[in-house]
């Protein structure tokens, strides 16, 4: 984040003060970096908590130390906004993390899972957040008191803590999600076009820009990364969670869908060569199995059987 914060411009858009052409540079300001967006909360936070405070003030103090402490003298800012800032200041100050947020970048953590490995992360706030293979998430070990935030590369399962006070966002390439607390997978592959949010419970906000939909039970939000298009449809896919709860459910689904499905959910590939074979619709449900007693199954089923070659299972 640039150490050159702009508490002037930051203290009239809190005092009701501040331009529309000031508001929009600080927009900007804060979407340059999470750093920037977090020195901003904490602000705001402050100067809610010392709007209360009740004291006689000495205005020229109250500038002196303001302007001491931001380095250079505000020329605009009304009397309000001055002993409001210097109230932040103090407050900072006597907290002994004197521009903390400014100026300290927050501690972070990253979890990271490998190919075929999963994990688990609770995360302070009580959130439960399951990784899939191949996954990092990165998250601040004390969240601050306005917003939740994590980033995301891969993919999982978050059952995050209802806090209507505290929003969660996970930012995941370059769409975020925000929440108040339910469950929902995110997928972000760097590998893959497509970013993915699937809703099982509660409500959710995925966005890229100021391309949003709001998505609930049942349904699935894409952002289309060539195109930059964000889309809400109904989730089809009954697998999406299969990799944390170990069941494969096909409901009159196409055999190419199944072999897709599988493909994902075993990491070996599995592909239907025939073109009618492709379409025939197939039904079943399979717990812990492994790859060899499922594909039987569909061999029963279907009259048609799986040759392996190598790692690759194939229907001809």
């Amino acid at each position: 984040m640039n150490k050159e914060v702009p508490y002037e411009i930051i203290a009239r858009i809190l005092s009701g003060e501040a331009s529309a052409q000031e508001r929009h540079e600080i927009e900007q300001w804060k979407q340059t970096s999470d750093a920037n967006r977090d020195a901003f909360d904490q602000l705001k936070m402050l100067w809610e908590k010392t709007s209360a405070i009740q004291f006689e003030p000495n205005t020229e103090k109250a500038l002196e130390t303001v302007s001491s402490k931001i380095g250079y003298r505000p020329k605009r800012i009304s009397i309000k906004a001055v002993l409001q800032v210097a109230a932040i200041v103090v407050v900072i100050i006597a907290s002994g993390v004197y521009l903390k947020y400014a100026f300290t970048p927050m501690r972070y953590q990253t979890f990271h899972t490998s190919v075929n490995q999963k994990k688990t992360i609770i995360l302070e706030d009580g959130t439960s957040v399951s990784l899939n293979s191949n996954s990092t998430l990165i998250f601040p070990e004390h969240f601050n008191d306005s917003i939740r935030t994590v980033v995301l590369e891969g993919e999982a399962y978050f059952d995050v803590h209802h806090n209507p006070q505290q929003p969660f966002i996970i930012k995941a390439g370059e769409s975020k999600t925000r929440v108040l607390g339910t469950a929902f997978i995110v997928r972000a592959r760097s590998n893959e076009d497509e970013i993915s949010v699937s809703v099982h419970r509660g409500k959710v906000a995925f966005s890229k820009a100021d391309k949003k939909v709001i998505l609930t039970v049942g349904e699935k939000g894409i952002y289309d990364k060539k195109s930059g298009t964000v889309i809400e449809k109904g989730n089809d896919n009954f697998n999406d969670l299969a990799w944390q709860t170990n069941m494969l459910t096909f409901v009159g689904i196409p055999l190419q869908n199944v072999a897709n499905q599988l493909t994902e959910y075993y990491n070996v590939p599995v592909s239907i060569e025939n073109a009618e074979m492709q379409k025939v619709k197939f039904s079943g449900q399979f717990y812990d199995k492994k790859i060899d007693e499922v594909l039987k199954t569909i061999e029963l089923a279907t009259g048609h059987a799986f040759l392996k070659r190598g790692n690759a299972y194939k229907m001809e």
